[in-house]
This record gives structure tokens, sequence and C-alpha cells, in this order.
């Protein structure tokens, strides 16, 4: 069936996202809450969704990673300080 639609216009309803992406309506209203463009009428243009989320899910991604690389970052500096006091002889909280 979406083959059809996407041959006759790029121009597709939530219905037929939810069904071309394998994910759920409540997936499509966080996207559309998030930022993704909508025409006017409601329906969505496949080449703006795609590009849409490409660019959502990198700066995701982005996040996700300097969220753990600073959760490393303060577990070294922790260790290191704990070290240090080792090595000068007290004791290790």
């Amino acid at each position: 069936m979406i083959s059809g639609v996407l041959k006759m216009t790029n121009r597709l309803s939530q219905v037929q996202l939810v069904e071309l992406f394998g994910v759920t309506r409540q997936a499509i209203s966080n996207w559309g809450r998030a930022g993704m463009p909508r025409g006017r009428d409601g329906t969505y243009s496949l080449p703006d969704v795609v590009r849409w989320l490409r660019t959502f899910y990198r700066a995701s991604a982005q996040k996700e990673y300097e969220r753990r690389l600073s959760a490393m970052r303060r577990k070294v500096t922790r260790n290191a300080a704990q070290l240090q006091k080792f090595l000068a002889g007290g004791k290790i909280e």
C-alpha cells in the first residue's frame, strides 16, 4: 500500500508514517513536538521528515556522547584525587 502512495506523492499522513517507519503514532507525535516539519494540511513531506530525523538523531547521539564523556571525566578526576591521597598516606574514601 505505502509504495503506491509514495509513487503518487511525497506527502504522507501520520498513519502512513507509522507504517513506513514501523513506529507508533505516539512516536510520530513525539517527533512532531520535537520539531519534525508538518504541512499546514497536517501531512508530512517525506524528504523533509527524513532530513529532520537524521539531524534529530545526530544531535541526540552527540548529547549522549557528551553526557557519557563528562561522567567519565568526573570519575577519572575523582579516582585521581583518591590516588593522590592514598600515595600521600591518607585513607581512601
